[in-house]
C-alpha cells in the first residue's frame, strides 16, 4: 500500500505472488486476495487481546484497534462488510440477551459508527458502488434460468452493451456463492423446507454449482454461510457455531475474560462466513492455549 501511495500509476503487491494480477488501489497482504488480508486484518485483533490475557497488560490500545479497522475498510472488500454483518447478527444471537444494559448500549453505539464508516467507505469506493447498483439486476436475471456465457448480455436490460458487460463482470466470479442460495430459495417457495433444516449433504454445494454453471470441475462456495447453510442447513450450522463457542464457555476463567474471547470468536466467525479461511480454527486454538496456561497458573498460586 505504501508503494502505491509513493510511486503514482504503479502496482504494489499482485493479489497472488504466483499470477501478476493486479488488485487495484486496495490494501491488502500476502495472504492472498484484499478479502483474505481483511478476514486476517480481525484476525490480528483477536491476538492482541489473547497477548494481553496472556500478559496481564492493555497493550491493545485504541491507535492499534483504529489503525486495523482504517486498514479493513481499505481493503474495500465486500465480503469484509458482510463478515461485519454476520458478527453483528451473532452478538444479537449468543452474546446480548446475557449482558448488562450498559453493554448493549455500548454495542449498539459501536454498530452505529461502524455502519456510518462503512456506509462512507461504500460511497467513495467506485467498486462496492458497482456492487450495490447492478445487485438488483440479479434477482431478475436468474429468474431466467441458469446463465449461460451468452445470457449475461442477452438478459441485461441495460441500453447500453457496455454496462450489460459490466454486469457481467460484476457477478460471474460470485455465482458459485448465489446459485446454492438461489436452488435453496427455489425449494423454499415450493414449501419445501426440509433441505433448509438439514441441508443436501457435504460437497453439495459444488455439485449445485457444476449444475447451474455447466462446470466439471470443483466449483465451491467462498462464502462460508453459503456452504454451511446449503450443505449442513439450519441445524447443522448452529452446531458449527456451538463447536467454537462451546470450549471457551467451558474453561471459565473469569467473566470480563469469557465475555472477550466469545465476543473475538464470533468476530472470527463472522468473517469466516463472509469469506472462507482458517481464522476461527487458529483463534480457537490460541485461545485454548491461552486458557489452559491462565488455568494452570491460577491452580498453581492457589
Amino acid at each position: 500500500m505504501l508503494l502505491q501511495l509513493l510511486i503514482e500509476g504503479r502496482e504494489s503487491f499482485p493479489r497472488h505472488l504466483s499470477d501478476g494480477r493486479s488488485v487495484g488501489f486496495r490494501f491488502h497482504g500476502i495472504a492472498g486476495e484484499p478479502r483474505d488480508a481483511c478476514s486476517y486484518l480481525m484476525l490480528s485483533l483477536g491476538i492482541l487481546a489473547l497477548r494481553d490475557i496472556w500478559e496481564d497488560k492493555k497493550k491493545l490500545t485504541l491507535f492499534w484497534i483504529i489503525l486495523i479497522i482504517t486498514a479493513t475498510l481499505l481493503t474495500q472488500s465486500l465480503s469484509g462488510i458482510l463478515g461485519i454483518a454476520f458478527f453483528s447478527i451473532l452478538v444479537l444471537i449468543y452474546y446480548l440477551p446475557s449482558t448488562s444494559t450498559r453493554n448493549k448500549l455500548l454495542f449498539f453505539s459501536v454498530v452505529l459508527f461502524v455502519a456510518l464508516a462503512i456506509f462512507i467507505n461504500i460511497i467513495l469506493s467506485d467498486r462496492l458502488m458497482r456492487y450495490y447498483y447492478e445487485f438488483f439486476w440479479l434477482y431478475s436475471l436468474l429468474e431466467g434460468g441458469p446463465l449461460k456465457e451468452i445470457d449475461w448480455t442477452s438478459r441485461c436490460n441495460f441500453p447500453n452493451i457496455t454496462d450489460c458487460n459490466k454486469l457481467a463482470a460484476v457477478f460471474k466470479g460470485q455465482m458459485n456463492n448465489i446459485y446454492p442460495i438461489w436452488h435453496l430459495w427455489e425449494e423454499i417457495k415450493e414449501f419445501n423446507f426440509l433441505h433448509l433444516f438439514i441441508g443436501n449433504g457435504l460437497g453439495s454445494t459444488s455439485v449445485i454449482n457444476n449444475y447451474y454453471m455447466h462446470s466439471n470441475g470443483l466449483e465451491n462456495p467462498h462464502a462460508g454461510i453459503i456452504r454451511s447453510i446449503y450443505e449442513t442447513g439450519v441445524i447443522g450450522t448452529l452446531l458449527f457455531i456451538a463447536a467454537f463457542l462451546t470450549p471457551i464457555k467451558k474453561m471459565c476463567i473469569n467473566n470480563n475474560i469469557n465475555s472477550k474471547l466469545i465476543l473475538f470468536m464470533l468476530l472470527m466467525l463472522g468473517m469466516y462466513f463472509a469469506h472462507r479461511s482458517a481464522i476461527p480454527y487458529i483463534f480457537l486454538g490460541m485461545v485454548l492455549v491461552v486458557l489452559n496456561n491462565k488455568s494452570i497458573t491460577s491452580n498453581g498460586t492457589a
